[in-house]
């Protein structure tokens, strides 16, 4: 996300440099961001603060943003030692200084910027739980380019999809994506497909998987097990997932992981996809249960009770899918974001500019 904001924010006119490892990300980043090669590849810190350092003194920065625990922490060394008076930002969206007790942590996040950005409320609360001042914090999410992606969901063809990955014409189709880790869940996905398939026998369901990751064979001998009648595919990762979005009938998310706020269901409100999800913090930042979704906290039951609701009435689920994309446009959207962020900048330099 630091990249898609370095882009956004240029796209918007600031001058914006990236400072990082090299490696393949960098070929993410927008012809407008200027990038400064440091020495994370070998996680030595006191490295990686200096390179910043030289940087900051060169260019003469008016902010530093910084994304993570760590980075924030090198970030603020070297601004304090290149006595300029550069606004230190820093977004928190890990929980590296939760792992030291806090009395270490606490002091040291509240010095590690002069504000804080938080994308989701539970981040906000962990903010202020390490004794960071409401003043000091704004609530900014992650976001995506709600426009591209809707326009680029309305003109892929749904049918040659399918057909690519073997699912007939005229299936109900299931979708979930994310990193393949027991927490996620993809095996009660995959028994929440066989239910909606023993409850609908008149279609047959399919239930598409996009991910890879250490619990993909798990998952695999899961649906060996457990899948049938639905058929499940294995799609592995997908850079574009864009195509199976717009193939599917109902995106299903049952995860338990405590995402800060899951990308996944971001992108499948934007691409108006009704979505079932699992009833924690992250999920219930983007999808209101009964408004831009269905929020499921009773099991795989209440999962398929749910997505077959949906695939029976999918005019109810057009009107979540339309709602939730509303709701996208308004607090995730790209241009949105990225002059909310510019505000924070705007108003720390002018608290910070010298009065007469």
């Amino acid at each position: 996300m630091s990249i898609a904001l370095a882009n956004a924010l240029a796209l918007e006119g600031l001058d914006v440099y990236f400072a990082s490892a090299t490696g393949p990300l960098r070929d993410n980043l927008d012809a407008r961001v200027r990038f400064l090669v440091t020495d994370n590849a070998n996680q030595a810190a006191s490295r990686v603060t200096h390179e910043l350092l030289l940087y900051i003194k060169h260019h003469q920065f008016d902010v530093v943003h910084s994304h993570g625990g760590m980075c924030g922490l090198s970030a603020s060394i070297a601004v304090k030692a290149s006595k300029l008076q550069a606004v230190r930002v820093l977004t928190h969206h890990s929980r590296v200084f939760r792992r030291a007790p806090r009395w270490i942590s606490g002091p040291v996040m509240r010095r590690c910027a002069d504000h804080f950005i938080a994308i989701s409320h539970d981040k906000q609360m962990d903010l202020r739980a390490l004794g960071i001042s409401p003043e000091r914090i704004s609530l900014i999410p992650n976001f995506v380019d709600v426009d591209a992606i809707a326009t680029r969901v309305e003109s892929l063809d749904r049918a040659a999809t399918l057909r690519d990955v073997g699912v007939p014409e005229g299936a109900r189709v299931l979708l979930m994506a994310g990193r393949v880790i027991s927490a996620k869940r993809f095996d009660n996905f995959i028994r929440i497909a066989a239910e909606v398939a023993r409850q609908m026998p008149d279609r047959e369901v399919h239930a598409l998987i996009i991910g890879d990751g250490p619990g993909l064979e798990e998952a695999r001998r899961v649906a060996a097990r457990e899948a049938a009648p639905a058929s499940v595919h294995f799609l592995g990762y997908q850079r574009d997932i864009f195509p199976f979005l717009a193939a599917s009938d109902v995106v299903v998310f049952p995860s338990e992981h405590p995402e800060v706020l899951p990308m996944f269901l971001i992108e499948a409100s934007a691409a108006a996809r009704p979505v079932v999800c699992s009833d924690i913090p992250g999920n219930r930042e983007i999808i209101t249960d009964g408004e831009t979704g269905r929020v499921v906290s009773d099991g795989i039951a209440g999962f398929a009770a749910a997505a077959v609701a949906l695939l029976r009435h999918p005019e109810q689920g057009a009107l979540f899918a339309h709602a939730a994309q509303q709701r996208a446009q308004a607090r995730f959207d790209r241009p949105a974001v990225a002059r909310e962020t510019i505000g924070v900048y705007q108003r720390l330099l002018a608290a910070k500019a010298p009065t007469r």
